[in-house]
């Protein structure tokens, strides 16, 4: 159920470029708390890793979640 809400949200850095949308969430078992998103950027490109600490802010009225301008897009394994 989360993760069908969660894919409606866009991925943005500050300025507003678009970085990807979610494809999965990834959950730590020991506590049950998010500690990552499987990002696809768009067709033809690797899925990315977002973790938790590179979210900035997140917009649930516009659906949007802001990383930090650093984030870095680590292909996922």
């Amino acid at each position: 159920m989360l993760a069908k809400l969660i894919e409606e949200y866009k991925i943005v850095n500050s300025v507003g470029n678009h970085v990807g949308k979610i494809k999965d969430i990834y959950i730590d078992l020991n506590n049950w708390m998010i500690v990552g998103f499987e990002v696809t950027p768009g067709p033809l490109k690797k899925d990315i890793m977002l973790m938790v600490e590179d979210i900035v802010k997140f917009d649930e009225t516009d659906k949007i979640i802001i990383v930090n301008d650093e984030f870095n897009s680590e292909e996922v394994p």
